[in-house]
This record gives structure tokens, sequence and C-alpha cells, in this order.
């Protein structure tokens, strides 16, 4: 940096004393400061680590009370820091000794000024990163140092009035969340078509209120799932087949199917409880556990030697980082066929941190691995069947099981109990699910960007009074 060389890098400072920090197990509980450990933008130090956390064997990156870390890595995402403290910080920071105010440096680094003239030449996509001659060669505007410190004061001032008013933001859609859900919770447990009417009135009435951000679309989603699989989204037509007569004819398929050697023999399931009817069906509909509508495929582990990347076989899927935004996405490819879905099986994730997640094979087939399994609907709706699935995420996730590796078993989808339509009804709730959820998109996608351009807004301010 010029303009007077307002700071030393790298720091120089007792060089000697580091190895005996580190090797010395007595100071495994010194700090040690990664970039993670410092909020984007701000200035602000996040929780850190220690030495012993993070298995720190070197004592090279030692800084001193008073010192700016600044890191080198990905420098647009600003992130600096003031320390009061002495540690060790990672290999991806920088500790700057500065020959002026730390505090008013430090609000110079975070500005876009100096933003802009750190990732100007910069060329490197994956991993940009300042090395220590460009950082220098950065100019910096000195005032006097009484002028210095009015600064950072004034900053102060201002960044105390933005945390005032972030954290009256959050209280408010903090309030909103819990209005919505309040709301949507009377909504999905009304226990008549009267009932729902009074409490949809009220959301529709508010509707502007409840939903003014993205965080409380999701739960909306959540309430037309509920709906959806408890026949309150479409009203019920008396002319439709019941869904009885529909589980004596899936009863036959399974049978047909099993002796065709297509699929396995129809496991027996436990009649269903009335503890486990958490409502009450409509008139035409059937509670059933959930494998006697399906066939489930179970994932299968192949062996590096079994699949390649050249597209040789047929799609190989581990797991949701091969779901896509919309369907799957194969990087993968096999010849060993063995746990094949089929295009329009439902798949589930179930295994690791992402059980739970769902999509629908888009492929005319593919292999899964074990973290997933393929459910097969036999006779059902497609789209009502991952309807059911979707809205029994969060039993799934309350039922997983396992420490290390985190899962959930056949037969926590198998006996899963489940409320049957009508086939025509099946259809008319699939339909309205789709036109509704599109509208959540829409709603989203306009919250979102009112949002954004908040931010954008409230940047250009900060541009203009740092460039004024």
């Amino acid at each position: 940096m010029q303009a007077g060389d307002p700071l030393q890098l790298p720091n120089s400072r007792s060089k000697g004393q580091l190895s005996h920090y580190v090797q010395d197990s007595g100071y495994k509980n010194f700090p040690h400061v990664a970039p993670d450990s410092i909020e984007k933008a701000t200035g602000r130090l996040l929780e850190y680590r220690t030495v012993g956390e993070d298995g720190v064997r070197s004592g090279k990156h030692h800084f001193f009370p008073g010192q700016i870390l600044y890191s080198k890595i990905r420098p647009n995402l600003s992130k600096a820091v003031v320390v009061d403290f002495e540690g060790l910080c990672s290999a991806d920071m920088y500790p700057i000794d500065a020959y002026i105010s730390a505090r008013y440096l430090l609000n110079y680094i975070l500005s876009p000024t100096f933003l802009s003239m750190a990732t100007k030449s910069d060329t490197r996509v994956a991993m940009p990163k300042i090395n220590q001659s460009e950082l220098n060669s950065i100019s910096v505007p000195v005032p006097p140092l009484r002028e210095q410190r009015r600064i950072v004061a004034k900053v102060d001032q201002f960044m105390a009035r933005c945390d005032d008013l972030d954290e009256r933001q959050h209280r408010r859609t903090e309030k909103r969340v819990n209005a919505n859900r309040s709301a949507l919770h009377h909504l999905t447990t009304a226990t008549d078509y009267a009932e729902m009417a009074v409490h949809w009135r009220r959301i529709r009435d508010h509707f502007d209120l409840l939903y003014d951000a993205p965080e409380t679309v999701p739960e909306l989603r959540q309430a037309i799932l509920q709906l959806a699989v408890r026949g309150k989204l479409v009203p019920q037509d008396p002319s439709d087949e019941p869904a009885s007569v529909l589980l004596e004819r899936i009863e036959e398929e399974k049978q047909r199917l099993y002796e065709a050697g297509e699929n396995r023999r129809p496991k027996r399931l436990p009649p269903i409880n009335s503890g486990e009817k958490f409502f009450e069906v409509p008139e035409g509909w059937e509670w059933v556990r959930f494998g006697k509508l399906i066939e489930l495929i179970s994932g299968q582990h192949q062996k590096g030697t079994d699949y390649n990347e050249e597209g040789t076989g047929i799609p190989y899927l581990t797991g949701p980082a091969d779901f896509g935004t919309t369907s799957p996405m194969a990087s993968r490819w096999t010849t060993v066929r063995k746990a094949v879905a089929q295009r329009g099986d439902v798949l589930l994730t179930v295994k690791g941190a992402g059980i739970g997640k769902i999509n629908v094979l888009a492929y005319d087939e593919a292999a899964i691995s074990r973290q997933l399994m393929a459910i097969r609907p036999i006779l059902v709706h497609p789209g009502f069947v991952s309807l059911l699935a979707q809205a029994a995420l969060d039993r799934f996730r309350a039922e997983q099981v396992g420490i290390a590796i985190p899962g959930i078993g056949r037969d926590h989808v198998l006996r899963l109990p489940v409320g049957l339509p009508p086939i025509p009804e099946q259809c008319r709730i699939v339909e309205r699910v789709d036109q509704l959820m599109a509208l959540c998109d829409e709603l989203e996608a306009k919250l979102t960007a009112s949002r954004t351009k908040a931010r954008h807004l409230a940047a250009s301010v900060v541009h203009h009074m740092s460039a004024a």
C-alpha cells in the first residue's frame, strides 16, 4: 500500500516464539483464526477455534493484539478484522501492522474502493488470491490522526444504527414467520371445509402481511402438501370409484408382477391401528400402508471399477448431488445392472446428511447407489406418490438411525400410513398442487428480488458515502 506506507506486511515480530507455543501441549487452547472465523465485509470476528481443535502443527503465522488479519484468499469476500489478543492465523491470512489507526485502515480495507483495487488484476476463477506485492501496491488515503479517529467514530455510529435496523428487521420477520406458521397450522388442522374456509379467509385477508419475506414461503409449500394428502385441497366427487376398489386392483397387479418375475414377493404389512390414523380421511378414501401402493427398490453400492465417466452403459446415480435443479443429471455410468430404477420412479435419499431429498427419474432407467431408494407406484398416480413421500419427510428424518452415517430403512418407507384417494381425485390433487407450487415459486422469486434490490440500494449508499 502507498501514501505513506501505512502498514507493514508480513508480520516479523517474535518469530522464534511460535514453535514453542505450537509444540507445547499446554498451548493447545491457543487461539487459531481462519478466514471462516471472520464475517464477510463487516470486520466482525465470529467464533474461532483453537490450535488443538484445528490440529495446527506450525507456528509460522503468529499475530499480536492490535494487528489486522486479512484473508488473501477470495479477497472479494472482504474478510478482515482487528484483533485484541495474541494467537495463530491460517496460511490464508496476512497479519498486518498498521502505522496509522488500525480501525481506520480496517474500514478502508472493507470499502468498495479497496475491494475494486484488490480484485481488478486477478484472473483466477476457482480460487482468487491477492499476493503481498499486489496488496502493498494499493494506495490508501491517509488523513491526519485526529480525523482518522473522527472517521472511525462516525463509522461506528452508522454501523450501530445499521445493527439496530437489522435487529428490528429480524424481529419483524420472526414475528411474521410465527404468525404465518400459526395461521397455516389452524388451516391444516381444520376438521371440515367450513372451518378451513374461515382460516383460509383469514390468511387471504392478511396475505401481504404474512408473506412479505422469502422465509415464509416454505411454510406455505408445506401447508399445501399437508392439505393435499389429507383431502382438503380439492373437493371430493361422489361419482369417483372408491379407493377400496383401487386397492383390490393393486393387490392383483402386485401378484401378477411377482408371478411374472418382475417384482419381489409382496411383503406382509401389519394393519394400521387407530393411533396411526392422525387425521380423518374423506369419504371414498382408505388408510393404507405406503408399501401396499409401491414397489421399493433399495440402492446398491458399486465398486469404482464398475462405473465410468465416459457415458458407457446406463446412468449411475449416487445421491442428491446428481439430482440437478429439476431432474437427475448423471455424471457416472455403469454396465452393471443392479438396483435399476425406471423413468417416473420417485427417488428418495435415505442415508447421510441429505436424508429426505426427493426427485423423479427422467431417464428411461438408471442404477442407484445405496444412498437412494426408488419408489415405484403401482396403479397409483406417480405425482400423488411423490406428494405422499414429500409430506412424510419430517417423519422420515425423525426416524433416522445411526450416528456416523444416519439413515432410514425399508420398513420406515413401507410401513408409513397414508391416506389413499380415488384415482380421479389423485389427478385433481396433483394438478392443483402443481398450480399452487408454481405460484409459490413466483412469490418467492418476487420477494427475493425485492430484498436483493433493497440490499443493492444499501450497498450503493455505502459506496457513495465512502467515495465522498
